[in-house]
Formats: structure tokens, sequence, C-alpha cells
């Protein structure tokens, strides 16, 4: 997980006119979130502000939301039957999965009426 955000969040960087577009639009600060990401660490034992750590609170609370269950000592995720339900009937929705291809692709494709 973490060098997929590495990697996501570097094209912020890459691509600071679109983030520009998109800070504005859903008013958060994608570079600032981008500068906070690159300057945690990696990991450290049992340090909750490292890259981890962030990935491991979101987890949690994605957890208390009984979205996910993280078993085996922190190093499993698994979906919940409410995850797989709202992917199914509404993230995975055709017009949705626009949307939010959209979005993970810089703004192509995202809908202007939303």
């Amino acid at each position: 997980m973490i060098e997929e955000l590495d990697r996501r969040f570097a094209m912020a960087f890459e691509n600071s006119d679109q983030a520009t577009v998109l800070e504005e639009r859903y008013a958060i600060n994608f570079i600032r979130v981008a500068e906070l990401w690159e300057s945690k660490q990696d990991f450290e034992e049992k340090g909750r502000k490292t890259k981890a750590g962030t990935i491991l609170i979101a987890c949690r609370l994605l957890e208390r939301e009984n979205l996910l269950r993280i078993v085996d000592d922190d190093r499993e995720i698994r979906t919940t039957r409410k995850l797989d339900d709202l992917m199914l009937n509404y993230y995975l929705n055709d017009s949705r999965v626009v949307e939010l291809r959209g979005l993970f692709e810089g703004g192509a494709g995202v809908n202007a009426q939303d």
C-alpha cells in the first residue's frame, strides 16, 4: 500500500495544475496532503506518524464503520459484507466507475454536474 500511495502522491507534484483544479472542486489541498505523506518515514516500530501507521489508522477507522476486518496481527485486511455491498451496488455502478476513474487518472471523465 505504501508503494502505491507513494506513486500516486508523487503524481500530485507532477500534475500540479490538475491538482489545483481538483482542490478547488473538492475543497481538499491535495498537494499539502502529498507533502505530508512524503515527510513521513515508511515504518517505525509502534510509530503512528509513519506511513504504515497512517494506513493502519485509516484501516481502523474503516474497521469501526464495519467496512473492514483487520486480522493476523494487523497484517491482513478483509472486507466485510457491508463494504462488498457498497462496492457492488454503488461504487461499481457504471457511471460511478467513470467518475472514480477520472479522479484517479487526473480529472478526465469526471462529471461536470457533480
